[in-house]
């Protein structure tokens, strides 16, 4: 567009002032033009990326949910695991228990029948103190002490000493742990 002006003789436009100044015009319109262009094409890359992270997090999201439940529905099993352990160890110390008592009622009986008892009532402390450990690993989110991940340590839990026993201490550290765990099934 290059418009042309009629010629005055008084009064009128200086004509190479006119078109001088329509070509500044003309030169910082297409300078603005060219920059909004830039702009435009930045926040479409812009928008993409918005929607590329936001697509991220929610997937994070997604994944830790997944990994906490499953996390939770293993130390579930692993206290149910305990539980069936501790139950078994009580009950087999007190068929043995009975049936040595039965065998030898006197008294000096029942210093051999309180070792073997006392030996899985370590044991089972032991494991106890493990799966202690484990738990406030899994709540944590983190590695164990001996930097071992918690899925490792999770599908490994419950392993422990089969022969462990228990006494009437050994049934309330189960019980203890298991108020210690109610918190944690509560908020699942």
């Amino acid at each position: 567009m290059n418009p042309k002006f009629e010629s005055v003789k008084r009064g009128g436009y200086d004509m190479e002032q006119v078109d001088r100044y329509i070509n500044h015009i003309r030169t910082e319109y297409n300078k603005i033009a060219g920059e909004y262009k830039k702009l435009y094409e930045r926040v479409k890359v812009l928008e993409s990326e918005k929607n590329d992270v936001a697509a991220a997090m929610t997937a994070a999201h997604t994944y830790e949910r997944n990994r906490k439940q499953a996390a939770d529905e293993q130390a579930e099993k692993i206290v149910a695991q305990a539980q069936a352990k501790a139950e078994k160890i009580i009950a087999d110390a007190q068929r043995t228990t009975q049936a040595k008592t039965i065998a030898t009622p006197t008294k000096p009986a029942v210093k051999p029948i309180t070792e073997p008892v006392k030996r899985d009532y370590s044991a089972f402390d032991e494991e106890m103190k493990r799966i202690d450990q484990l738990l406030a690993s899994v709540r944590a989110g983190g590695e164990m002490r001996d930097g071992t991940s918690n899925d490792s340590k999770i599908q490994n839990a419950g392993t422990g000493n089969q022969n462990a026993g228990a006494t009437r201490r050994g049934v309330s550290d189960t019980n203890r742990f298991t108020a210690r765990l109610s918190p944690v099934r509560a908020n699942g």
